[in-house]
């Protein structure tokens, strides 16, 4: 529990430090609130002043509200309101209710009263209850005939007050009087009106459901005619008798009183007369109970009111878009916070140091609780201190709680999105709004609740929204706090956040949760899940026979060292024990499983220095993953200081220190918090920790000059590097594993590093640093330990030999070859480039004292400007060892098949064999840095002897085909080896070009690889001599150049290379390549007849399938090509004086990009047709389709049409072909 509550306090310290130094960031963020709120609070006193003066000034002018033209502001005094005839609503006369094809109702009157001209239609009035007498009586009571008009100049508005059609003469022939009368009511207003006595009809329906339906019909947007059939009221007595009153009553709401005054004078309809319906059932009843007591009702009148400041406030209704931003504004800083602690894997670097997910949880949802309650404080004080009615009328109470579940859903709700990001521009990018509108619409409409009660409030003086309002029938606002609660509830999102962070980032079980078990903290492995003391699957093909003999006896050694430890539990005399770990990824559509570390047995004591040196993809990194808890092993285990990888990493965080292959730093953090932090993580406090900083700052430079006070984001990639070393060996962990911790030093500060490390006995990766720093190396190839020991033995073992460097003119070349054969008749010559050659010979075969004897010797016959004998290096060892396994198997006839060469340059690699000078695979990146390989090829090299669809191979003597395999040159006529259709060359013949060995040159890694080839005269059928050479080249860090040459020696041949790769940009295990977008610079092409052999005529391309001077889809038009894409395109001229631009090939989903420039006049575009379920790299099936071929050329069957441009090299000429991919994603 202490080690958790001291966790919790250094991860708010650090955090704490971030925002100190992001103060002016974080107060711009505070004072965003503060400018809307004044925006706000401008708005609203703008418009008051404004229109509180507009309005003093009408009413000076306006003498009272009641004339018929006044425009008298609501806002004026009124101290002596006017008194108003309490009336009813009736429907006008041409919306009576009748009976009709769409209102079936049988009782009520015939539509054909409408023709009456009297009479007109009768109102109707609807009754239901349980006592339908009660309900007739209480119906005819409510309109009871007799009385008359009063006298028409009365001004008693108590007379017309009695007027509500009750007031008829009884006779029917005579109950319509129209008097046209000028009534002066209380001297205050004049009106002329008619006054129509109207029959009246009151129906029985048998429930309120019926006349829920009668009424619903009735209205116009109620049928489908659009026809009303209005009804005057409808009553609903329910269980009234006696003793009992209980009435509903029904009324017309849809009726919009937009002017007061204008109704009541010109429109008397529009007045909803709800008191007078309410009084006259009250009578009613009355008199069914007494039979004459009722209830007068003489008129309706205003409050008198003075000057008044209603004007509505305009501020309050932008308010709620305006504060839903604002409130909304901290979710994606608090996203983008959690994301980034990932995308940097800070969060990987402090779980390696002992801090466990529930504290780093626990304090990072209390800090941006912390923070976000403050903006909320501040926000909420703003307003209320610039007088908003939003803010200041409202319970704060109230406020609090709601603004308490807004922020805690949008902070649960960050959590459980970061789990789902990688990046922050991902995360935060425009389309991440529409996920915050999920808890917006909720804050939104707690924000409009606030407005409406705030609005209200303001104009009646009265407060706003109080705990009491949440019972309002109109209120929404319990149904948000409701709402807001249940999603921020710990088991529907706060636990999800978690569950799918521990799923999805550290790639737990789904049901991680049921599968804890309690480990035991010495458990002894059985024998039989050890299995043999052999080594297993560890055995390898032969790396060289010294190789198998000494690293087999290794293995064994090591694993039978292994075994006993296990056996006698003797876990703890030795820091680290794997036994037989393996990891195996599972492989995925369609391709095999690709195995990363094949079984590992190893022992490492401690204060032992042990490196682990191998090439990319070896298994290192998956290795060291494993060791450190980012992925599980699949079979097998390890244990750190006796405790088990699998079933304890929790407790092996806290004894390891990891320094990563990146610097894994807070930018915003100094060196000395750095330092304290994980000090403090790992259980450091008071001087200890002091002082551990201090000597780790010391020791590693990093204290001088105030360097270790500066933010993290100002060092130098070599200072980073030091401070990523001193994190991961503060607290004296029992093991430590470093990456490369020396990458970029200079070597000054290299050499303190190294002493350092030396110091504390830990890990490295280079040679150097293995050479320096190790007791025993261990070399990593291909997921096995490969051999085993220190320094010195390996040099030993696999070394044995001399490199001697000698420089003199380019013209003694070759007497220094052979004098050096003379020497050391086993010499092989390793370098050769401008004078300057590389001899390596074995120890056995030579003295020392000879080598010094025959250089003085050489010296006296010609110059020697350098010369020097060195002995084996380490790095040497690794060349020889880790190269080993990529030369492969021997072919049926026990022929060399050919070796592998790698080009590399960052993330950018390309492997080649001199068997066919072929491109095996191209990795890129795409847009998400992910790296595939873009090219079809087979999985083993030996594959490519039987390759008839020519896999990335360099395709002549003369590429495409050769129509009759045959030609005439300079009057000889040829005849060439056949191997299409029976009678067509294709690509140089059965064994051209692609099908050879050639010699590899001038390889440099990260630059370029030459491989060159003598073909003979009669090759093939072709004429005379021709010296072939093929140069893959970087260019920059995203181009490849590839520079094709031949010269003629002896006759006039025929000469077109061409480059024969198969590209999915997708990877060559995705599929077609159909949605690939190609643009063509080629407004032609060279038509061909059934056997794809040029007919000699050029068409154009424009309209038709083979339209691609726009990009599109390859495979938008393909339908219309009997068998796909498969034709020369004849290159449009190009301003370049050497390379115009060929093509450019895009697929969407990766991002990849290729551009292909080219000196040829043709482009062969082929979309791999003829691929049959061909098994591919890592056992994939290339389909039709699966590819696209760019074949930069000269025109097929050149040779036999005089019109197309001549492949014809003379003797002496030399023939150039280049291209140049450019690779971009985006």
């Amino acid at each position: 529990m202490a080690a958790s509550s001291s966790a919790c306090l250094e991860i708010f310290k650090k955090t704490s430090s971030r925002v100190k130094r992001r103060l002016c960031a974080n107060i711009s963020i505070i004072l965003i609130p503060a400018f809307f709120c004044t925006l706000c609070a401008l708005i609203q006193y703008g418009t008051e002043t404004y229109y509180v003066k507009k309005s003093f000034d009408y009413c000076k002018k306006e003498k009272s509200p009641y004339e018929i033209t006044s425009t008298f502001p609501l806002q004026c005094p009124i101290p002596s309101p006017i008194e108003w005839p309490p009336l009813l609503q009736v429907p006008k006369p041409y919306a009576h209710a009748v009976r009709s094809d769409i209102f079936p109702w049988t009782d009520l009157p015939d539509e054909s009263c409408m023709k009456n001209e009297n009479f007109g239609c009768p109102v109707t009035m609807l009754i239901t209850g349980n006592n339908q007498t009660l309900a007739q009586g209480l119906g005819d009571n409510m309109f009871p005939a007799g009385g008359g008009f009063p006298n028409n100049s009365t001004n008693s508005i108590t007379d017309w007050a009695k007027v509500v059609m009750e007031q008829c003469d009884n006779n029917e022939d005579s109950n319509i009087n129209r008097n046209g009368t000028n009534l002066q009511v209380a001297s205050k207003l004049t009106f002329e009106t008619d006054i129509e006595c109207l029959p009246y009809l009151i129906l029985w329906r048998n429930s309120s459901s019926e006349i829920n339906d009668e009424l619903f019909k009735g209205d116009a947007g109620g049928n489908k005619k659009n026809k009303p059939n209005g009804i005057l009221t409808a009553l609903d007595i329910s269980n009234s008798d006696e003793n009992t009153f209980n009435v509903s009553i029904w009324y017309n709401s849809t009726v919009s009183n937009t002017d007061f005054l204008q109704s009541i004078t010109t429109n008397p309809e529009v007045i909803k007369r709800v008191p007078r319906l309410v009084n006259r059932v009250s009578n009613a009843y009355l008199q069914f109970l007494t039979g004459a007591k009722t209830i007068q009702f003489d008129f309706v009148k205003e409050m008198p009111k003075g000057f008044t400041s209603d004007i509505p406030d305009l501020g309050a209704f932008i308010d709620p878009v305006l504060f839903t931003w604002v409130v909304l504004q901290l979710f994606p800083v608090v996203l983008a916070n959690l994301v980034y602690e990932k995308q940097e894997r800070l969060r990987v670097m402090m779980k390696m140091h002992g801090l466990g997910d529930g504290p780093y949880w626990m304090i990072s949802y209390s800090y941006f609780l912390t923070i976000y309650m403050f903006y909320i404080l501040c926000f909420v004080g703003f307003g209320s201190i610039l007088g908003l009615n939003f803010f200041y009328r409202h319970d704060y109470s109230l406020q609090f709680i709601f603004y308490f579940f807004v922020i805690n859903l949008q902070i649960a709700l960050a959590f459980l999105l970061s789990s789902m990001f990688s990046h922050t521009r991902s995360a935060t990018e425009g389309w991440i709004i529409f996920l915050e509108l999920y808890p917006g619409f909720s804050l939104y409409r707690g924000l409009f609740e606030f407005m409406q009660y705030a609005t209200d409030g303001k104009i009646m003086k009265t407060s706003g929204m109080r705990w009491g309002n949440l019972n309002d029938s109109v209120n929404g606002m319990k149904d948000v706090l409701a709402i807001m609660a249940i999603e921020w509830a710990v088991l529907s999102v706060l636990l999800l956040a978690f569950y799918i962070d521990q799923v999805v980032t550290w790639g737990k079980s789904p049901l991680f949760f049921s599968r804890r078990k309690k480990a035991p903290a010495l458990q002894i492995p059985s024998m039989e899940r050890l299995g043999s003391k052999g080594y297993g699957d560890m055995e390898k093909p032969d790396v060289a026979q010294e190789a198998i003999l000494t690293g087999c006896l290794m293995y064994f050694l090591q694993k039978e060292k292994v075994d006993k430890l296990l056996e006698e539990a003797k876990y703890t005399s030795h820091v680290v024990i794997c036994d037989n770990i393996k990891k195996v990824y599972p492989g995925r559509d369609g391709n095999p499983e690709k195995f990363a570390v094949r079984g590992l047995s190893l022992a490492l004591p401690q204060g032992e220095c042990f490196g682990m040196l191998g090439p990319s993809g070896a298994g290192k990194t998956s290795f060291i993953e494993m060791m450190i808890g980012l992925i599980k092993p699949t079979t097998g285990t390890a244990y750190v200081q006796g405790l088990d990888l699998v079933t304890q990493m929790k407790e092996i965080y806290a004894c390891i220190g990891v320094c990563p292959q990146h610097d894994l730093l807070w930018a915003t953090l100094t060196g000395r918090e750095h330092l304290l932090f994980y000090g403090r993580l790992k259980n450091l406090k008071g001087s200890d920790l002091t002082k551990a900083v201090e000597d780790s700052l010391k020791n590693l430079n990093l204290f001088n000059g105030g360097v270790a006070d500066k933010r993290a984001g100002q060092y130098s990639g070599g200072m980073k590097r030091r401070l990523s070393v001193a994190i991961s060996l503060i607290g004296n962990p029992i093991a430590i594993y470093m990456d490369e911790p020396s990458t970029g030093l200079d070597p000054a500060s290299r050499n303190t590093l190294w002493n350092v490390i030396k110091l504390a006995k830990q890990s490295p990766h280079s040679m150097e640093e293995a050479e320096f720093l190790c007791d025993r190396i261990g070399i990593f190839v291909d997921g096995r330990m490969q051999c085993l020991g220190n320094p010195k033995e390996l040099k030993g073992r696999y070394g044995g030999s001399y490199v001697f460097t000698i420089t003199t003119d380019s013209c003694h070349d070759q007497e220094v070859e052979s004098l050096i054969h003379g020497l050391a008749p086993n010499a092989i010559r390793v370098y050769h480039l401008a004078g300057t050659q590389k001899f390596e010979f074995p120890k056995s075969d030579v003295r020392i004292a000879d080598v010094f004897q025959t250089v003085e010797h050489v010296k006296k016959i010609f110059t020697v400007y350098a010369w020097g004998l060195a002995d084996t290096t380490l790095e040497d060892v690794f060349i020889k060892v880790a190269s080993a396994p990529k030369r492969l198997a021997s072919n049926a006839n026990d022929e060399k098949v050919g070796e592998i060469y790698e080009l590399k340059k960052g993330n950018f690699s390309v492997k080649l064999t001199n068997y066919g000078a072929t491109m095996l695979s191209v990795v890129l990146p795409d847009k998400n840095g992910k790296l595939d390989d873009v090219v079809l090829g087979f999985e083993s090299l030996k594959d490519y002897t039987n390759d008839s669809v020519y896999f990335g191979a360099t395709v002549g003597r003369v590429a495409n085909r050769i129509g009759r395999a045959e030609f005439t040159l300079n009057g000889n006529h040829y005849k060439l080896v056949t191997n299409d259709h029976g009678k067509n060359t294709l690509h140089g013949g059965s064994k051209g070009f692609s099908d050879v060995l050639w010699t590899a040159k001038r390889h440099i890694e990260d630059s370029h690889i030459t491989f060159t080839y003598d073909s003979r005269d009669g090759e093939e059928g072709f004429p005379g001599d021709l010296s072939v050479s093929v140069t893959y080249m970087f260019v920059g860090h995203d181009v490849l150049a590839i520079k094709m040459e031949a010269k003629a020696l002896t006759k006039a041949t025929p000469v077109n290379l061409a480059h024969h790769t198969y590209w999915n940009l997708r990877g060559h295990n995705s599929g077609d390549i159909l949605s690939h977008k190609i643009h063509i610079f080629g407004s032609n092409i060279t038509p061909v007849n059934d056997e794809l052999i040029p007919t000699g005529d050029i068409a154009p391309v424009k309209g038709t399938a083979y339209d691609f001077l726009e990009p599109r889809e390859i495979g938008s038009r393909i339908n219309e090509l009997p068998d796909g894409y498969d034709i020369n395109y004849i290159m449009d001229p190009s301003s370049s004086e050497h390379l115009r631009k060929a093509a450019v090939l895009h697929d969407s989903v990766s991002g990849r990009k290729m551009e292909l420039w080219t000196n040829q006049p043709g482009l062969q575009f082929y979309t791999s047709n003829m691929l049959n379920d061909v098994k591919g790299k890592g056992g994939f099936v290339y389909k039709k389709y699966a590819a696209v071929c760019l074949e930069t050329q000269g025109f097929p069957d050149s040779v036999n049409h005089p019109n197309f441009p001549s492949q014809i090299l003379n003797p002496g000429d030399t023939y150039m072909h280049s291209m140049v991919y450019r690779f971009t994603a985006n």
